[in-house]
């Protein structure tokens, strides 16, 4: 269990790097997928990368809570093909 818990300890430390790498380097430009649970964390998730990126994409998968994949996997493939839709980046389907 102590093992289990020692990743909690890096959480001050990993906050410190990425605030310095942020301020070094400015913000990812790649496209990020930001998807949260309808009942977990939800919009937040997009909301939150917007800090250290600049081309997020958010997605809810609804009726969903903490293990997405389990409770909804319908409703996350349906997020999946709204972001990766070729319409959306000016492609045409055949």
């Amino acid at each position: 269990m102590h093992d289990a818990f020692e990743q909690f300890g890096a959480l001050r430390q990993d906050a410190a790097d990425n605030k310095a790498l942020l301020a070094k380097s400015g913000k990812i430009t790649m496209p990020v997928f930001a998807i949260g649970a309808q009942k977990f964390f939800g919009k937040n998730m997009a909301d939150h990368m917007q800090f250290a990126a600049s081309n997020v994409t958010g997605g809810i998968v609804p009726n969903s809570g903490h293990w997405i994949m389990e409770e909804n996997p319908t409703g996350h493939h349906q997020v999946w093909l709204q972001i990766f839709s070729p319409s959306r980046f000016g492609l045409q389907t055949i």
